[in-house]
């Protein structure tokens, strides 16, 4: 997770209830990635960071704010620095991710 995602709890909370160990770091792009850890039972030598990003926003608001002419730079920005990985964006809503 990257340190500047900002009201998470609910995640993080899952995260606890699931027992899904996590770290806490800062992400050049995207507000989530994804770590295989060393394991040498599993003959996994180092830790393994994928390059994959998920970038949360946490209502549609929030995203429609993101592209406004006076904050889109920074979502522009975002969009480009991940151009070359694989990247998902997760608009979350208060029915579940249906929408």
């Amino acid at each position: 997770m990257d340190t500047r995602e900002k009201v998470n709890d609910h995640i993080l909370s899952y995260f606890q209830q699931k027992k899904i160990p996590y770290l806490i770091r800062g992400l050049k792009t995207g507000d989530y990635g994804c770590m295989i850890p060393a394991n040498e039972e599993l003959g996994i030598k180092r830790d393994i960071y994928l390059s994959s990003r998920i970038e949360r926003k946490a209502h549609i608001d929030e995203i429609t704010g993101n592209l406004q002419k006076d904050t889109k730079t920074a979502f522009e920005n975002e969009l480009i620095r991940s151009k070359d990985i694989p990247f998902t964006l997760i608009v979350e809503d208060q029915d579940g991710y249906g929408k």
